[in-house]
């Protein structure tokens, strides 16, 4: 699936899935505490014991592009890719790789800025781990399912840079993360969707470089995570959250309210 048709994909889910324009209207919360200072917002899902909003089963992982087969003309093309790249790796580059070992979400504070940390915005944070305590659940799903090797351990000529990951390399774990935080968080501050989407892109390319994923493992986590995006929006636990977290970007001043100025009639 090229990058280029992802966006579309998450336009179709939001026509295809309409509970997600059910999701709770953040800015009435908003003037509902402006009008009682004693009131809070109400709790979500967040108060259940449960913290997951989908289970491995509710994802269909052979739904995926089949990823090439070993030593095959396609696959010996995406190997000589990942030694190009990391023939043309820089510093700054290499450093990058070692600073995202286990990616975070507090890292698209580099997008939203110094704001985003997890100790201004606890709930939106809480909202970010469960989707990764789900999403490694059905990641790690996905590649026992394919059963394929990375590249570091295919071919001698690639060096591993930031680690040795000891499961498959389809589909890619950082790629799928990333973006499913990425269109999580587009909702919640749409002025930065494209910032976000490049930095997906940026963060997927990082674990071609170092080593561990071929090009096709990232566009294979992609596709997974526009699979996953679509099936979350049916869960009332994520909706709810959404709203909480909404709320709580706008109480720390990384959402403003948009209003538009009165209309006067016209005098006769």
């Amino acid at each position: 699936m090229h990058r280029a048709f992802l966006p579309a994909l998450a336009a179709f889910f939001l026509l295809a899935f309409p509970a997600a324009a059910q999701i709770p209207d953040p800015l009435a919360l908003v003037r509902g505490a402006a009008q009682a200072p004693n009131a809070v917002p109400p709790q979500g899902a967040q108060n259940a014991q449960s913290a997951n909003y989908l289970a491995i089963n509710d994802v269909p992982t052979r739904m995926l592009s089949v990823p090439a087969a070993k030593d095959s003309p396609a696959w010996k093309e995406q190997l000589a890719q990942v030694i190009t790249a990391q023939k043309k790796l820089s510093e700054a580059e290499r450093k990058a790789i070692e600073a995202e070992k286990d990616l975070d979400p507090a890292a698209a504070a580099a997008v939203l800025g110094r704001g985003f940390t997890r100790e201004k915005l606890p709930k939106t944070f809480l909202l970010l781990d469960r989707l990764r305590e789900d999403g490694n659940k059905i990641i790690n799903g996905a590649k026992n399912f394919w059963k394929t090797e990375r590249p570091f351990i295919a071919s001698t000529d690639v060096t591993p840079l930031g680690g040795k990951p000891s499961n498959g390399a389809y589909p890619g774990g950082d790629a799928f993360q990333a973006i499913v935080w990425a269109e999580t968080l587009n909702y919640l501050q749409p002025d930065k969707k494209e910032a976000l989407r490049k930095w997906v892109d940026e963060t997927a390319f990082r674990r071609v470089q170092a080593g561990q994923q071929f090009p096709a493992d990232s566009e294979g986590g992609k596709e997974l995570a526009m699979l996953v995006l679509g099936e979350l929006w049916q869960s009332v636990a994520y909706r709810n959250d959404m709203a909480e977290a909404k709320f709580e970007m706008m109480q720390a001043g990384l959402i403003k309210e948009k209003r538009t100025a009165p209309q006067i009639p016209p005098r006769n």
